[in-house]
Order: structure tokens, then C-alpha cells, then sequence
């Protein structure tokens, strides 16, 4: 959570300065794409091979192998053939889930900046308000609403706070936010946003 409230809060600068869709973008899938691909590569030929209790033809061979690549384009598949096979939790990587939900928040980022900048700020602040709701109608029971979309409403709580802190500077310092972000439940740490700057 604290991850997105700063991404949010960077992320806007970022924008703010480039003042270009296209540079925006550019930066935002250098930032991912490149590290990524790294990342994956190395899991899937060094890794894999190395920790798998397949023979390698097999290991080579089996559907996982080319599915793992689809981690490159945002497509998440977190296993590989016989590797961590034992493990209560067999995910390659599993770190990488939250992703696709940046990456959806690095393109809706310019319309919510827009709709702050040249329509309204009061729109973020009632934005914030409507996703609390919903994210405090939904905490009791993150599977009515699909995990995947509850996911969606949490982290974009606090990327949409970070945001609110960028556009406005309302809150505590970035940092202080991140930390006391850390040691919080979520709606504790985000309600920090109304918190008068110091």
C-alpha cells in the first residue's frame, strides 16, 4: 500500500513535469518493460533450470515454460515446471502481482490528472471519499466483489492519495506518509491524507 501511495505521489510529478503523453508513457514502460524481461528471462533459463526436479527436456518442453514468458507482456503466470514444487506457495516471483494493477494506474494517471488540473480538484477528493466507501463496503468481504477488483479499489485508494499529495501537497511529508503508512491498517494510513501539511 505504501508503494502506491508513493508511485502515485512520484508518478504525478513525473507527469507534471514531462507535460507529454508520449514522453510519460516512454518513461513509464522503461521503468517496467526492461527489468521485467531481465527478470523473467533469468527465472525461466537460469533459475528454472538450476531449482526444477524435472529432467531438463522436460522441464524445456512443458507448456509452463513458454507460458512463464507471458509475465512480459502483464499476463501473470506465477510457476514454473517442477520448481518450488514442495513449497506451500510454488510462485516464481510472486512479488510481481501487483504489476498489472500499476500498470492500469500509470494509464488512467493522466486522465485523473486532467480532471484535477482543468476541471476540478474537488473530483480527487471526491474520488478519494467514493473509493474509501466502496473499499471500507468491501474490506469485510474482499470476495463479493471479485478479488481482482477489490485489489483494484485498495491499491487505488492509496495511488489515488498519493496522487492528492502531488496535486495538492495535502498531508504529511511524503516520507512521514510512507512510513506511518507502514506501521497503520490502510484506511488509518490513508485517512493521513487530510492531515494538514508541516
Amino acid at each position: 500500500c505504501t508503494f502506491f501511495f508513493i508511485s502515485g505521489f512520484l508518478v504525478t510529478r513525473s507527469l507534471e513535469r514531462r507535460r507529454s503523453l508520449v514522453a510519460f508513457a516512454t518513461a513509464r514502460i522503461m521503468r517496467i518493460f526492461p527489468g521485467l524481461a531481465v527478470v523473467i528471462v533469468l527465472s525461466a533459463l537460469l533459475l528454472g533450470p538450476l531449482t526444477t526436479t524435472l529432467d531438463l527436456a522436460t522441464y524445456f518442453s512443458h507448456r509452463g515454460f513458454s507460458d512463464y514468458f507471458r509475465n512480459i507482456l502483464l499476463q501473470m503466470n506465477y510457476t514454473l515446471p517442477g520448481v518450488f514444487g514442495q513449497n506451500a506457495m510454488q510462485a516464481v516471483n510472486g512479488s510481481l502481482w501487483t504489476l498489472r494493477f500499476e500498470a492500469v494506474m500509470y494509464m488512467a494517471l493522466p486522465l485523473v490528472l486532467w480532471m484535477a488540473l482543468f476541471v476540478s480538484r474537488r473530483l480527487l477528493l471526491a474520488g478519494f471519499v467514493l473509493l474509501w466507501c466502496t473499499h471500507q463496503f468491501w474490506i469485510v468481504n474482499p470476495a463479493a466483489a471479485g478479488i481482482t477488483t477489490f485489489y483494484y479499489v485498495h491499491l487505488g485508494l492509496f495511488f489515488l492519495a498519493g496522487i492528492i499529495k502531488g496535486v495538492t501537497g495535502m498531508g504529511l511529508p511524503t516520507f512521514a506518509m510512507g512510513v506511518l503508512g507502514t506501521m497503520m491498517p490502510p484506511v488509518g494510513a490513508a485517512a493521513l491524507l487530510i492531515i494538514p501539511s508541516f
